[in-house]
């Protein structure tokens, strides 16, 4: 396997390249650190991507054409004379030779790509039409995509994905570079710093907003099953209930009908009892008919039906079915319980918890849709966490969570997660996560806001790396691992948390390796050199 070896010597040409980037000059002609420079001398630019590496970085990808912002000729026809000074230029296609796909199969950046704009968005046509990508819009992904007709390359945007979150290109052939100064004095003189890799125990949290809410499963809000009038209110807002316990009555004539129904029905099957009890019996002795008989039968059925409707009718409605049959013909309704023919209709509390709404009036003429009492447990509430798509997979159930409500400020409640939603919210971009809470001091308040602690990672051990050891080289994150004080090897990293001050590294790095923090950025040049032209080091390919 080949590798490239980057020899890197301290010529004038470097020097003037090196030197702004550690702070010590500001430009090559030496002016003050803290003074502005309005363009550089090379190339007369007031803002030289060549002169200031650090500009591809921190412009990020134009969005329109799919290349570094700094070092897109199309929205900055100046770059073009830099760019021919750099000898990279390609004249058969008006572009820079590191940006022409046309010469250059699998290159990162390809200016030469048609680019077409996604379809506008459908609006009404009281909106005004917007332009470009609408704000509410998804993110599009990132690289280009095949659009349906032959032989267009699509450019799109950048995903909403942060850099240190993205996985290393399986194409990148970064780790099969070497940069190699000319001699051991150079990496001093550039004022180069290192530091070492460590485990190191990490714990982390997300903090995301959260709106609090009741517990669904725990939360009430009771109608009455028929129309009614109201008759009696026994709670009100505030009063604590238990399971079954009566909150209102209501006078419902449809009850009353059931109940009448439900005892005439049960006289009639006690009636075709003996009436089918006799005919069998006469059947015996051959004093009546077969027909007679079979229709005293099926008309015991019939009845016994009505009454098994009736009862199911009446624990809909919440009631107690189980009557008694009135006895040698008794129509007192005593026989059948002190409101067994009556028309009462009770609302009852489902579970044990707090009236917190009360809509009920005494006398009103209510249907049976209208709410009348809420009940809800407050020893438990839920809350909802917006969390941004990118951080989805750090979420599981039963990951620990402490919330601070508005207002309570330094008295964190500890719950759980139990739902992670699988889908993005068209509106909010986010991912919605539930999470519950014990609330014995009444401390959570349903509607209310506050910031949700998502603990991550809890003391187990991880590789960390300071975040000045780590550089975009364009399709990856690299640090530069010190192999002696002449030589660097880029590395590809897969990072995780971070703290801060530094990254989790996943993979790339292992425990005790010494990598370069200050000055690294020279490095990640070297390997990117060929994006903005040429660079200040020889490069060999040897075989390996």
């Amino acid at each position: 396997m080949n590798t490239k070896r980057r020899r890197w010597s301290p010529t004038l040409t470097s020097l003037c390249l090196l030197l702004p980037l550690l702070g010590s000059l500001a430009a090559c002609n030496g002016q003050d650190p803290g003074a502005a420079r309005a363009t550089c001398s090379p190339h007369e630019l007031a803002a030289c991507p060549f002169c200031e590496p650090s500009l591809i970085e921190r412009l990020d990808i134009c969005p329109e054409h799919g290349i570094p912002e700094a070092l897109c000729v199309t929205c900055r026809p100046e770059l073009e004379a830099a760019f021919r000074t750099e000898n990279d230029w390609c004249g058969g296609h008006d572009v820079p030779e590191s940006q022409c796909g046309k010469c250059n199969d699998g290159i990162e950046y390809d200016a030469t790509a048609e680019v077409r704009a996604a379809p506008p968005p459908a609006i009404t046509p009281s909106e005004p039409t917007p332009e470009g990508r609408p704000s509410d819009a998804p993110p599009a992904e990132t690289g280009r995509a095949q659009s349906s007709t032959p032989d267009v390359r699509v450019v799109v945007s950048p995903s909403d994905v942060p850099r240190a979150r993205r996985p290393p290109a399986v194409s990148c052939d970064t780790e099969r570079s070497l940069v190699i100064f000319a001699n051991d004095d150079v990496a001093e003189q550039a004022g180069l710093r290192y530091a070492q890799v460590n485990s190191s125990p990490l714990r982390a949290t997300l903090s995301v907003p959260a709106r609090i809410s009741y517990d669904p499963r725990r939360y009430a809000r009771l109608a009455p099953r028929a129309p009614g009038i109201v008759r009696e209110v026994r709670v009100e807002l505030g009063s604590v209930v238990k399971a079954g316990q009566v909150l209102a009555v209501l006078e419902s004539p449809q009850v009353g009908a059931t109940r009448a129904s439900l005892r005439q029905a049960l006289a009639r099957v006690q009636q075709w009892e003996r009436n089918a009890g006799r005919e069998a019996g006469l059947l015996e002795q051959g004093l009546t008919t077969e027909q007679k008989a079979l229709h005293a039968e099926i008309s015991l059925t019939e009845s016994r039906i009505t009454v098994d409707a009736l009862r199911l009718e009446l624990n809909l409605l919440g009631l107690d079915s189980e009557l008694k049959a009135p006895q040698d013909g008794a129509t007192s309704g005593r026989s059948l319980g002190s409101d067994a023919n009556g028309s009462a209709l009770p609302l009852l509390a489902p579970f044990d918890g707090e009236v917190i709404e009360m809509s009920a009036v005494l006398g009103e003429s209510v249907p049976g849709d209208k709410i009348l009492v809420a009940v809800a447990d407050t020893a438990r509430m839920c809350a909802t966490l917006d969390v941004a798509p990118t951080d989805v997979d750090l979420m599981r159930a039963g990951t620990t969570v402490l919330l601070q409500a508005q207002g309570y400020p330094d008295q964190p409640v500890a719950g759980r997660v139990t739902w992670v939603a699988p889908q993005i919210d068209e509106r909010t971009r986010t991912v919605e996560v539930r999470a519950e809470f014990d609330n014995p001091s009444g401390l959570l308040r349903a509607g209310g806001f506050g910031t949700a602690r998502i603990i991550t990672r809890d003391g187990e051990a991880a590789l960390l790396v300071p975040k000045d050891a780590v550089q975009w080289e364009g399709c990856c994150n690299v640090a530069f691992v010190r192999l002696s004080t002449r030589e660097f090897e880029p590395r590809k990293l897969l990072l995780g948390h971070d703290t801060g001050a530094a990254y989790e590294v996943l993979d790339g790095l292992a425990d005790g390796e010494t990598v370069v923090t200050q000055g690294s950025f020279l490095l990640m040049t070297e390997l990117r050199k060929g994006s903005i032209g040429a660079g200040c080091c020889e490069i060999d390919s040897l075989g390996g």
